[in-house]
């Protein structure tokens, strides 16, 4: 399965996966989420937007706009260079609820 699109962005969050309580880590213009038949799911976007202090902390998630709400997948592992991000995801929640999302600058800016 793959899933494409616009916006997303990956934060640093307290509590559980489904926490209000959030730090913009990166921001993402472009990205693709797939899966395989054993259910490993990973994640290739390009980064406009980042904090490098926020990528150092623990735990971060993926969040991704859908047509009823957004899906959140906690990050295992994620590595940016020039600009593109990989990641290798947990299993993903949907939250159906209404909560803006949006990229914050279109100057590609990355942790090093």
């Amino acid at each position: 399965m793959e899933l494409r699109g616009v916006v997303g962005r990956i934060e640093w969050y307290e509590g559980d996966l489904r926490s209000s309580s959030c730090y913009v880590a990166a921001a993402l213009d472009g990205y693709t989420v797939t899966t395989d038949e054993t259910r490993h799911w990973r994640l290739i976007g390009r980064v406009i937007n980042s904090n490098a202090f926020n990528l150092r902390q623990q735990p971060l998630r993926f969040v991704a706009p859908h047509d009823k709400g957004w899906w959140i997948w906690p990050l295992q592992t994620l590595d940016i260079v020039n600009g593109q991000a990989t990641a290798r995801l947990g299993q993903p929640i949907s939250e159906e609820k209404p909560r803006a999302l949006r990229a914050t600058s279109h100057t590609p800016t990355h942790a090093s």
